[in-house]
């Protein structure tokens, strides 16, 4: 058993889960929590390693196989952002998000987020995606690192189980060719309100983060600009509420068609 936080393992996962350039030199990402690592493996990532705390789980999961580590709760509460909840890690092998044209999509609906920055909200928008059934979720240009821990958490894994793509404008822009998709773009310059708009057919919605919102770029390749009204004194919600509540709107009105 590991007791040491010297360790030269510990300090490796430790690096794995602080340093953005270690994990893509490593190729390598850590996953913490029963719901978590189920999802990674039921997503089809490879476990490469666990490190199991006794202590804490009493019976490892029957998914948990091959090389296994096992170390006192101090090294645990060490390592684990939760602490004392759960008692497992696992370091899994990287997957790129490569960019895929859906060609086996007929009408797809697509979430589009450009420029995230904050962990939790990128987290918090593939749960909105999870939730919704959408057929791909597309990160234009993050700014955050998808196999941040906090992304993971966030997510509650469903990073690991939904169709998920990363790419530049370039890449969006053959796509909407491709299926003659029409954009939304969720900002206020020349903006309807959301729900007049019509979502069936080939669909994007577009969201930014609220400092820095959707580049030029990407509201010059929208077909539409569309804003959630707001009755306080905010001036704008939290991109994750925004984007539950375009998408669910864009989910209702599909669901009406069929």
């Amino acid at each position: 058993m590991i007791t040491s936080l010297k360790n030269p393992l510990v300090k490796y996962v430790l690096k794995l889960k602080r340093k953005r350039a270690f994990r893509h030199a490593e190729r390598r990402f850590v996953v913490e929590g029963l719901r978590e690592t189920k999802r990674a493996i039921a997503g089809g990532f490879k476990p490469e390693m666990w490190l199991i705390c006794p202590e804490i789980l009493k019976k490892s999961p029957v998914y948990v196989k091959g090389e296994i580590s096992e170390v006192s709760t101090v090294v645990y509460e060490h390592l684990a952002y939760r602490g004392g909840t759960e008692g497992i890690l696992g370091i899994f092998v990287m997957r790129d998000f490569a960019f895929d044209m859906l060609e086996d999509i007929s009408e797809p609906f697509v979430l589009i987020a450009e420029g995230i920055q904050k962990p939790g909200n990128m987290g918090a928008i593939m749960r909105t995606a999870d939730g919704a059934g959408i057929d791909a979720l597309i990160f234009i240009n993050p700014d955050t690192d998808l196999y941040n821990p906090n992304v993971i958490r966030a997510s509650l894994g469903t990073l690991f189980t939904q169709k998920i793509i990363v790419g530049t404008m370039d890449d969006l822009k053959r796509l909407k060719r491709f299926h003659r998709m029409k954009i939304f773009a969720a900002t206020l310059q020349n903006s309807h309100i959301y729900w007049d708009e019509d979502y069936k057919g080939a669909t994007g919605i577009a969201v930014g983060e609220e400092a820095e919102g959707l580049s030029n770029d990407m509201r010059n390749l929208a077909d539409q600009s569309i804003y959630i009204p707001m009755h306080g004194v905010a001036d704008s919600l939290n991109v994750s509420v925004a984007t539950g509540i375009l998408v669910y709107e864009a989910l209702r009105q599909r669901n009406e068609s069929r």
